[in-house]
C-alpha cells in the first residue's frame, strides 16, 4: 500500500542555477545588488519563506509538480486516510519552508484550479515534470541559446492528443497566438500573478524566457520539438482566475533580443560587477526596501 509522502525534497525556489534569471539581474538592474545577492544564495542556508508573491508562487509550484506527477493533493486527514486506501500517492500539508498563511495561499489557489481543470492531462499527457536538462545536452543547449553555461528547469511538458486540445480549448480561457494551436507537445510553465495586467499578453509574447526555453528543448530533444509554450497563468484574486497564454516559436527578432541580453549580462558581470545603480525601483523596490542598503553593506552610491 502507497504510504502518505511529506513534501521534503528540495524545494525549487524559482528558475536554475544558470537560468535566464541569473543572466536578467545584470541587465538594466543594479550590479552590486546582482552579485551580492548571488553570493548570499550561494552562501546561506535557506530560509523559511515569509509572506510574499514569489513565496506563493513557490508553494504554488510545488502543489502544481506534484499534482501532475499524479500525486494527491490533501490537507484533511481523513481525505489522506481515504488516499491511502485507495493506494494513491499523497502529498500532506507542509509548512516548515512555507510561513502557514504562505501555504493556504498556496493550497486556496491550488483547489481552485484542480476543480476548475481536474484533469491531469488538461494540457495534454505529461511526458516531464520540473524537467532539468542534464549535462549530457549541455553543449547542444549552450550552442542553440547563445551562452555557456545555460541551464533550466522546465515546469511541464506534455504531449497533447486532438480529444485533449479540443477540451482545452474549449474549456480554459485563451489568449496569445491562438492560431498555432495543434495537437504535439508542448512546454507549460506556471505564473502566479496578483492581479490582471493589461499588457501581460504582450510581455508574455515578446519573453525572452520562452524563448529560450523553447530553443533549449528543441536542442536537447530534436526527436519531440514543441509547438510553442502555454504559459498557465493563475491569478491571486478572491475568487482566483484562470488564462493560458499561448506563445509561438521564437522569431529572428526573438533570438536577436536573447543574444544581445546574454551579451550585456556577461559584460556587466564581468567588467563591472560592484556597479551601483540607485533609483527608486532598484534601492526600494515594490515600496520595501533593498536588504543590502538596510543592512548597511551598501550605501547607494
Amino acid at each position: 500500500m502507497t504510504k502518505a509522502l511529506p513534501i521534503l525534497h528540495t524545494i525549487h525556489q524559482g528558475g536554475s542555477e544558470w537560468g535566464l534569471s541569473r543572466y536578467s539581474r545584470w541587465v538594466g538592474g543594479c550590479n552590486r545588488k546582482a552579485r551580492l545577492d548571488e553570493e548570499a544564495q550561494q552562501n546561506e542556508p535557506p530560509k523559511q519563506m515569509t509572506w510574499s508573491g514569489a513565496a506563493v508562487g513557490t508553494a504554488g509550484h510545488l502543489l502544481m509538480e506534484h499534482h501532475f506527477k499524479g500525486a494527491a493533493i490533501c490537507r484533511d486527514a481523513g481525505l489522506v486516510r481515504a488516499a491511502i486506501e485507495l493506494d494513491k500517492d499523497v502529498v500532506l500539508q507542509h509548512t516548515d519552508m512555507f510561513e502557514e498563511r504562505v501555504w493556504n495561499e498556496a493550497l486556496r489557489l491550488f483547489y481552485a484550479f484542480s476543480q476548475s481543470f481536474p484533469n491531469r492531462d488538461h494540457f495534454g499527457t505529461p511526458i516531464g515534470v520540473e524537467v532539468a536538462l542534464d549535462s549530457r545536452e549541455a553543449q547542444d543547449i549552450a550552442r542553440a541559446v547563445g551562452i555557456d553555461p545555460y541551464t533550466l528547469r522546465l515546469d511541464l511538458v506534455t504531449e497533447m492528443g486532438e480529444r485533449q486540445l479540443d477540451r482545452f480549448t474549449s474549456a480554459h480561457p485563451l489568449d496569445g497566438a491562438l492560431e498555432i494551436l495543434k495537437p504535439g507537445f508542448w512546454i507549460v510553465d506556471h505564473k502566479f500573478y496578483a492581479r490582471h495586467n493589461m499588457y501581460s499578453m504582450e510581455q508574455s509574447l515578446w519573453s525572452s524566457q520562452f524563448t529560450a526555453y523553447q530553443l533549449a528543448w528543441n536542442a536537447a530533444h530534436p526527436d519531440k520539438p514543441v509547438n510553442g509554450v502555454i504559459q498557465n497563468t493563475i491569478h491571486k484574486l478572491k475568487t482566483p482566475a484562470f488564462k493560458a497564454t499561448i506563445i509561438p516559436p521564437p522569431s529572428k527578432a526573438d533570438k536577436a533580443r536573447l543574444k544581445n541580453l546574454f551579451t550585456i549580462a556577461v559584460d556587466e558581470m564581468t567588467n563591472r560587477p560592484d556597479r551601483a545603480v540607485p533609483s527608486i525601483n532598484n534601492c526600494f523596490p515594490f515600496g520595501g526596501i533593498c536588504r543590502w542598503l538596510k543592512e548597511g553593506v551598501c550605501d547607494g552610491a
